[in-house]
C-alpha cells in the first residue's frame, strides 16, 4: 500500500516538475529559433492561431515548391511586392524547421493536437474539434466517408479519410471551419471573400498583426464577426509574452 502511494506521489511530482519550468527551456537557442519560424508561418500566416486558441478545427499551410534560388527569383519576379510581403509565398520549404520539430515533439506531451506534415502542406489539427464537426454533420460525413474514421486514421494525412476529404470541399470546408452555409455558397457567382473585409497592416503577418482565415461567404455572414472576436482574444493571449513559449504551452494543454 505504502509502495503504490509513493509511486503515485512520484508521478504527480514529475508532472507538475514537467509543467512549472517554461516549455521553451527544452530546447536549444538554435531549436528555438527554427521553431519560432515555423510556428509564425503556421500560426500567423497560414491560421493556425485560431486552431491553437479559436474555434477552427484545422488548418493547412501549403509548401513551396522544390527551386533554385534563381527559380524563385523568376516565378516570383512578376508578383507585386504587397503580396509578396503577406507571407503568402516563402522560399523555404520548412525541411530544416520540420527535423527539429520532429525532434522536439518528443519533449512535449501533445494531447489535443496534432502537426502533420505532407508531401506539398503542413496541417495543424485539433482532434477534439475535428471529432465533433464529424459527429455535428454525421450524416453528411458517413455518406463521404461511406463509415467514420477512428483517431488513427484522422492522424495520418495519408491515410482514406483524409483523401475523401480532401476531394470534396464542402467535407474540407467543414473541417477548416467554415460552416455548413459558408461552404455551400463556395461554388455561388456571389460569393465574396472575408479576407477582403480584414487585411492585416504589418508587411507579414505576426502574433501582433494577422488576419482571418480566408473562404467563400454572402456578405454579412456571422463567421467573419466570430473569426474577428477570435482574432482580438487571440491577440491579448500573445499581447507582452514570448510567442514561443504561449504556443508551446497551449499545444502541451488538456
Amino acid at each position: 500500500m505504502r509502495k503504490s502511494v509513493l509511486v503515485a506521489a512520484l508521478v504527480v511530482i514529475f508532472f507538475l516538475t514537467l509543467y512549472s519550468f517554461p516549455a521553451r527551456t527544452r530546447f536549444s537557442d538554435e531549436e528555438g529559433k527554427e521553431l519560432a519560424v515555423f510556428f509564425n508561418y503556421l500560426l500567423f500566416e497560414n491560421f493556425g492561431a485560431y486552431v491553437l486558441f479559436g474555434s477552427k478545427p484545422m488548418c493547412e499551410a501549403f509548401l513551396p515548391p522544390d527551386l533554385t534560388p534563381e527559380e524563385w527569383t523568376e516565378k516570383t519576379r512578376k508578383i507585386p511586392e504587397s503580396v509578396l510581403k503577406k507571407g503568402k509565398f516563402v522560399q523555404s520549404d520548412f525541411s530544416t524547421e520540420w527535423r527539429t520539430w520532429e525532434k522536439a515533439k518528443s519533449r512535449l506531451p501533445l494531447r489535443r493536437f496534432r502537426i502533420l506534415f505532407g508531401p506539398k502542406s503542413i496541417v495543424l489539427l485539433d482532434l477534439r474539434q475535428v471529432q465533433a464537426v464529424l459527429k455535428g454533420h454525421e450524416p453528411f460525413f458517413r455518406e463521404v466517408l461511406g463509415g467514420f474514421p477512428d483517431i488513427a486514421e484522422i492522424e495520418r494525412w495519408d491515410s482514406p479519410f483524409w483523401q475523401n476529404i480532401r476531394s470534396n470541399h464542402k467535407a474540407l470546408g467543414l473541417l477548416f471551419g467554415y460552416g455548413w452555409e459558408n461552404v455551400c455558397y463556395f461554388e455561388s457567382p456571389f460569393r465574396d471573400l472575408s479576407q477582403e473585409h480584414d487585411e492585416p497592416d504589418a508587411e507579414r503577418p505576426s502574433a501582433d498583426a494577422f488576419g482571418i482565415p480566408e473562404f467563400a461567404t454572402p456578405m454579412g455572414s456571422p463567421r467573419v464577426l466570430e473569426f474577428q472576436a477570435e482574432r482580438e482574444r487571440i491577440r491579448e493571449m500573445y499581447r507582452g509574452k514570448d510567442m514561443l513559449e504561449t504556443t508551446l504551452q497551449r499545444l502541451i494543454a488538456e
